[in-house]
């Protein structure tokens, strides 16, 4: 059973449509959206997001949240 930080994570993945990202991800200890607005491009490539693109997705979007 996943935690509720774990799930939420996924769900954020789920709704930028990322949801692939999430294995490496909690793998990689990144399992709290509180935490996540700590991440790197350098930490979002070790856990598998290679994708420029997708980086930018990313780390836009919990740019967006730490606003509210």
């Amino acid at each position: 059973s996943l935690s509720v930080g774990e799930s939420s994570v996924g769900e954020w993945l789920q709704r930028l449509g990322l949801e692939k990202y999430e294995q490496g991800l909690l793998h990689n200890g990144w399992d709290d959206l509180e935490f996540l607005s700590d991440i790197t491009e350098e930490d979002l490539e070790e856990a598998g997001v290679l994708d420029p693109a997708h980086k930018q997705i990313l780390l836009e979007s919990l740019r967006q949240q730490q606003q509210k």
